[in-house]
């Protein structure tokens, strides 16, 4: 009889904690994907970006879905040669990655941008390489500052 008491009070021990760790899983995995969360910048605004271009800034309307970041790409010079193209990349941390893609001269131009997100001014900061009809057109730093 004391067996089967023993046996009976293991079970009964097991199923609560099961229980517990039933009710505690979605507060615990919550918590996990908060604090991933809470350390992403905010990047979703307008943006103007300097260096991609031998003129001015391309002006960049960028929305943030988590860690995933798109929008759209707008360059518009003074001498009219101006562009529209798409955005999209990701950021972890502090480290943002994009690419920019349009069309120029029925040639597709593609931009990808490598750097850092700096909390302190609020702006991006890295290197650029610029490709089109698979060769290498040009390369070099970018700042970014957002600018609503």
């Amino acid at each position: 009889m004391s067996v089967r008491i023993c046996g009976r009070i293991a079970f009964d021990i097991l199923l609560a904690i099961c229980l517990v760790l039933m009710l505690l899983s979605p507060w615990l995995s919550d918590r996990g994907e908060i604090s991933v969360m809470e350390n992403l910048p905010g990047l979703s605004g307008i943006w103007s970006i300097e260096g991609l271009e031998e003129v001015g800034g391309v002006v960049v309307a960028l929305e943030q879905n988590g860690s995933e970041l798109y929008g759209r790409a707008k360059y518009e010079p003074e001498s009219g040669w101006g562009w529209n193209g798409q955005v999209i990349g990701s950021v972890a941390g502090d480290e943002i990655e994009m690419v920019v893609a349009y069309v120029q001269d029925k040639a597709l131009v593609s931009s990808r941008m490598a750097g850092k997100y700096i909390k302190a001014n609020q702006s991006l900061a890295g290197e650029y390489i610029q490709t089109s009809k698979g060769q290498v057109m040009k390369q070099g730093g970018f700042v970014a500052i957002i600018i609503n």
